[in-house]
């Protein structure tokens, strides 16, 4: 039976959990714009993916924007935070710890490869427990290992306020409010303000 999508952003579904007999899972989420999956964590790694839409991932103090043709690994036990920015199908794959494409425990941003989305759609669709879908777990992990990565890392800085003033623009990024207006909610003085031109964050 092909994967329904749920329309909520409830965690840990049941029934999801990789085991070594079936070490690549799907969960497929269709959301609205400025949907949270709030901060958690698990035994399994995860690639965060969406067919269609944009979405942001928090892990730690970095975040990335992961438009359609990027993914994010998420390593196992990495706290993480997945939000909408507009309409998206979110696709996680999570993997079993023995057979993670990545070691360690730092994320990676993924070039999506036309064969990794295809075998993606195709994993979606394939019956469970099937040898259909253990050949394509199979090369979705060879995929995944393949798959170009970029150095690509928005880390936030320490100042809590000036980390609160970042969040407010990631969140809304369209917003209206001046820089002045924006410091003056967070309780920011000028002098903490971030140098974008040089990169020194005050």
């Amino acid at each position: 039976m092909a994967i329904v999508p749920v329309t909520h952003t409830r965690p840990h579904l049941p029934g999801t959990t990789p085991t070594p007999k079936r070490p690549v899972r799907l969960v497929a989420r269709d959301l609205d714009a400025s949907e949270l999956l709030s901060a958690h964590q698990h035994a399994w790694g995860q690639v965060t993916y969406a067919l269609d839409g944009v979405v942001r991932v928090s892990v730690g103090n970095s975040t990335w924007i992961v438009p359609p043709m990027r993914a994010i690994w998420i390593p196992p036990r990495a706290q993480h935070e997945v939000a909408t920015l507009e309409k998206a199908k979110l696709r996680a794959l999570y993997v079993h710890a023995d057979v993670a494409p990545f070691k360690g425990d730092e994320c990676e941003v993924l070039e999506v490869s036309t064969l990794l989305r295809e075998l993606i759609v195709a994993f979606a669709q394939a019956q469970a427990g099937e040898a259909r879908e253990s050949m394509l777990a199979t090369l979705i992990v060879d995929e995944l290992a393949r798959s170009r990565t970029q150095p690509i890392r928005v880390a936030l800085p320490a100042d809590k306020r000036l980390k609160a003033l970042c969040e407010t623009l990631i969140a809304d990024p369209a917003s209206p409010l001046t820089l002045d207006e924006l410091a003056a909610r967070v309780a920011l003085p000028p002098a903490r303000w971030p140098v974008c031109s040089n990169g020194n964050w005050g």
